[in-house]
C-alpha cells in the first residue's frame, strides 16, 4: 500500500514539473512572439518612414525640375564669362569651382547670379510635402554639368539655354526612427534647331522663294572657315508653296523640300525651272507645312521715331545708350531705340538690341563681342514698308560666324504685303535672319552664309548664298527637360 502511494506521489511531482516546463516554454514562446511582432511593428514603421521619406526626396527632385523649367532665368550673354563652358561640369571662372544653384543647409550656393540663387533658395529649401500622413521636407541643390549657350531667348519661354544638370534632393521624415532619404537625377534639356534648312519660306504663293544668282551650297563654322569647309552638296532649302530658279548661275548644291500637295497659280508642282537641266540634286516632298512661330516682339514696342547718326556722332545731345568712342567711331549699348538711320561706324556688344527699323548707309558695324540680337519693332511700318536695309558700301565684322548676328522680326503679321529685310554686301555677310512675316531679301556682289527664315525669299546676290551647317546643332529652341539617369541612398 505504502509503496503504491509513493509512485502516484512521484508521478505527482513528475506532472509538477512537465506543466511548470511547459509553462516557461509557452512564455518563451509569448516573449518570442512579442519581440518578433515588436520587431515587425518597428520595422513596418521604418519601411513606412523610408517610403515617405523616398516619395519626398522624389517630390524634390520633380520641383527642381520644374523649378529649372518654369522659373529659372539663364545666363544673359553678358554674364557668360562668368562660366567656364569647357569644363565638366561647368565651373565658375573666377573660383574654378563648379556652378551649383543651393536649397540645402549643409551646402554652400557657388552661383555666379545672386538673384537666381536667392529664389531657388526660397522656393525650395526645407520644402514640406503634403499628402504624406507626416511631416516631411526636402533641400535640394542643383549642379550645373554642361551647358549650350547658343539657344535663342527671342522665341518665348524662359532659360534660354540647352543645359544639363544634376539634382539631389535630400529628404527627411520623422517618426519612431526618423529616415533621411537622397536620390540624385541628372537631367537633360532638349532642342529644336531652328535654322533645318539654309533658306524656309513660309509662303504659299508662286516665287516664295526666287533664286536669281550665284550658288547655293553649304559649309561648317565650327570646323573652320568657309574656304577650308565648304562643298558642293548639304545646301537645303524649303518652301511651303512655289521655289523658281532664274538664271544661268543659279545653282542649288542640296536637296529643294516643297509641299506638293499645295496647287498655286500656274507653279501646282512647287518647282518652277528656268534655268534648265536639272540645277539641284534632290527633290523631296514635305511630309506637312512649314510652321515657324513668331519671335517675341519688343516689350514695351519700340518707338516709331527717328534716329540718325552719321560721320560717327551720336543722335541728339548726350543721347542714352550711344557713346562717341573716337571721331572714327561710336558705341551703342544694348538697349530700345526708334529708327536708326546711319553711315557712321557703329561698335556692338553681346545682348539685345531693340531698334524699330535699321538702314545702315555706309560705315561699318563691328560686333566687340557675341552673339548680338537686333530685334526689329516694326512699329507703324505698313506693308512693303523697310524693316533692315544694308547698303552695299556697309561693312560687317562679326568673327565669320553666323550665329554672331540674328536678325529676327515678328513684325508684318495680317499685313496684305510683307514689310522687307534686305542685305546688299560687296563682302561676305555671316548672318541669321529669323522673319517668319516678313520677305527677306538678299542682294549684292557678295555672299550671304549663314540662314534665311522668312515669309519670301529672294536671293539675287552674285556670290550667292551658302548655308551653315553648324547651325542644326547650334542655334535652338529649349524644349522640355527629361530625367537621363536616377539613384536613391539611404542613410
Amino acid at each position: 500500500m505504502k509503496q503504491h502511494q509513493d509512485a502516484r506521489g512521484s508521478q505527482h511531482g513528475f506532472a509538477l514539473i512537465m506543466s511548470l516546463m511547459i509553462l516557461f516554454a509557452l512564455m518563451a514562446l509569448a516573449g518570442a512572439l512579442m519581440l518578433v511582432t515588436q520587431s515587425e511593428v518597428l520595422e513596418s514603421a521604418s519601411y513606412r518612414n523610408m517610403a515617405q521619406a523616398r516619395y519626398a526626396a522624389e517630390a524634390g527632385a520633380q520641383a527642381t525640375m520644374n523649378w529649372l523649367l518654369y522659373s529659372y532665368t539663364a545666363p544673359t550673354s553678358a554674364q557668360l564669362s562668368s562660366y567656364n563652358l569647357n569644363t565638366y561640369p561647368v565651373e565658375d571662372s573666377a573660383t574654378s569651382n563648379p556652378i551649383v544653384l543651393s536649397a540645402m543647409t549643409s551646402v554652400s550656393s557657388n552661383y555666379p547670379d545672386s538673384t537666381q540663387q536667392s529664389a531657388f533658395n526660397s522656393a525650395l529649401n526645407d520644402a514640406s510635402v503634403p499628402g504624406l500622413g507626416i511631416a516631411a521636407s526636402y533641400q535640394v541643390t542643383a549642379k550645373l554639368l554642361s551647358m549650350n549657350a547658343s539657344a535663342v531667348t527671342w522665341l518665348g519661354g524662359t532659360g534660354g539655354a540647352i543645359q544639363t544638370w544634376q539634382i539631389t534632393s535630400q529628404a527627411n521624415v520623422a517618426g519612431i526612427r526618423s529616415t533621411q532619404v537622397q536620390v540624385t537625377m541628372n537631367i537633360q534639356r532638349t532642342g529644336t534647331p531652328i535654322f533645318a534648312y539654309g533658306v524656309e519660306a513660309l509662303g504659299t504663293a508662286c516665287q516664295s522663294v526666287y533664286l536669281s544668282g550665284g550658288k547655293v551650297d553649304s559649309w561648317n563654322s565650327t570646323a573652320g572657315s568657309y574656304s577650308a569647309t565648304h562643298q558642293n552638296s548639304g545646301a537645303t532649302l524649303a518652301t511651303n508653296g512655289n521655289l523658281t530658279m532664274s538664271g544661268g548661275s543659279a545653282l542649288v548644291y542640296g536637296a529643294i523640300s516643297n509641299s506638293s500637295n499645295i496647287t498655286v497659280g500656274n507653279c501646282p508642282d512647287g518647282i518652277t525651272n528656268n534655268v534648265g537641266g536639272t540645277p539641284w540634286l534632290g527633290l523631296n516632298a514635305l511630309s506637312k507645312p512649314l510652321t515657324a512661330a513668331a519671335p517675341d516682339a519688343p516689350n514695351p514696342m519700340t518707338p516709331n521715331t527717328n534716329i540718325n547718326s552719321f560721320s560717327n556722332t551720336c543722335w541728339g545731345a548726350s543721347p542714352a545708350g550711344c557713346t562717341v568712342l573716337s571721331s572714327t567711331s561710336i558705341k551703342i549699348a544694348p538697349g530700345s531705340y526708334g529708327n536708326l538711320t546711319s553711315n557712321s561706324n557703329i561698335h556692338l556688344s553681346a545682348g539685345t538690341y531693340y531698334f524699330n527699323s535699321v538702314s545702315l548707309i555706309g560705315g561699318s558695324v563691328t560686333l566687340d563681342s557675341y552673339p548680338v540680337v537686333i530685334n526689329l519693332g516694326g512699329n507703324g511700318i505698313s506693308g512693303g514698308g523697310t524693316l533692315f536695309t544694308l547698303n552695299s558700301s556697309t561693312t560687317i565684322n562679326d568673327g565669320g560666324i553666323p550665329s554672331n548676328l540674328q536678325i529676327v522680326s515678328a513684325a508684318g503679321a495680317g499685313l496684305s504685303s510683307p514689310p522687307v529685310i534686305s542685305t546688299s554686301s560687296s563682302l561676305p555677310m555671316y548672318a541669321v535672319v529669323y522673319a517668319p512675316n516678313a520677305y527677306v531679301h538678299l542682294t549684292g556682289s557678295s555672299q550671304f552664309l549663314g540662314a534665311v527664315i522668312g515669309l519670301n525669299v529672294t536671293s539675287d546676290n552674285s556670290g550667292g548664298l551658302s548655308y551653315d551647317l553648324a547651325l542644326q546643332n547650334g542655334l535652338s529652341s529649349p524644349g522640355p527637360y527629361y530625367p537621363i539617369s536616377f539613384s536613391r541612398s539611404k542613410f
